[in-house]
């Protein structure tokens, strides 16, 4: 499936999906409907590619790779085409369909979120070659580079030095920061860590001391970057994602804590 869809022109919708077969029979045919049913395009099968929306289109082109039940489907960038709110409901339509056909499919897509959200498997490329494979939550949680880290997501770069092994902390600017994953490394050894944003918990107990920098509200949660008011890591800035019913303002002092589960040990980060 081609990232600008590649409809024919002179083929009603009907026929396009159905390019690709010879002589389907009947059965067939009412599978195909079925499936534009389920796709919410059956009322446009003879209409032409010109009078159909992005979105339309997008789900002809599907159901025209689909049709001849492949092995393996290509998807190139199959949303970059469509609106916002439009390209969360026809993902969430393919995704379902494809599933539904247990077609095993590959997609090449710039965009994180989508790549998380349709995959069960994820190839990291950098220059040509791979960075890192993994489940969408082990390439979340676990980057193995920087650049891995911050392709998927915000995250918090610190240099620091292993502690111990059995204690599971690495000694950073900022302090000594507990980390789930420690990659093997021996004590005394240099390291960098990231900390994803979700890693943080506002707690008046907590250990370090912040100032509030700048908040931005986005509805599920809320983002700020805060500098660090204690002794060690004085001025170090650090982004934070808090929920969005917390009450905080711009120049407030607050304490938190660092959870492990977002923190892991990277390989030395990218260079400037």
């Amino acid at each position: 499936m081609f990232q600008d869809y590649a409809l024919f022109p002179h083929l009603d919708v009907l026929h396009n999906i159905t390019f690709g077969l010879n002589n389907p029979s009947p059965e067939k045919l009412a599978e195909i409907q079925r499936a534009m049913i389920q796709m919410d395009i059956v009322e446009l099968t003879n209409a032409y590619p010109h009078t159909l929306s992005g979105g339309q289109q997008q789900r002809v082109a599907l159901l025209r790779a689909l049709a001849p039940l492949p092995r393996l489907l290509l998807l190139d960038e199959p949303f970059t085409g469509l609106d916002i709110s439009l390209r969360v409901q026809v993902r969430e339509d393919t995704l379902r369909l494809i599933k539904q056909m247990s077609v095993t499919t590959l997609m090449v897509t710039h965009d994180p979120q989508e790549a998380m959200y349709m995959a069960d498997h994820i190839l990291i490329m950098r220059n040509g070659k791979v960075e890192q494979v993994g489940s969408p939550r082990e390439i979340y949680q676990f980057p193995a580079t920087e650049f891995t880290a911050r392709f998927v997501g915000q995250t918090n770069i610190l240099q620091g030095i292993i502690l111990s092994n059995s204690y599971d902390e690495v000694m950073t600017s900022i302090g000594p920061v507990p980390c789930l994953s420690m990659r093997g490394l021996e004590f005394g050894t240099d390291a960098f860590i990231s900390i994803r944003p979700e890693s943080f918990e506002i707690d008046p107990n907590g250990p370090f001391g912040a100032k509030v920098c700048t908040i931005r509200y986005v509805g599920q949660s809320i983002l700020l970057e805060v500098e660090i008011i204690d002794e060690i890591g004085k001025g170090h800035r650090l982004k934070m994602r808090v929920p969005p019913n917390l009450r905080v303002d711009v120049g407030e002092e607050i304490k938190f804590r660092i959870m492990p589960d977002f923190v892991t040990v990277i390989e030395d980060p990218l260079d400037d």
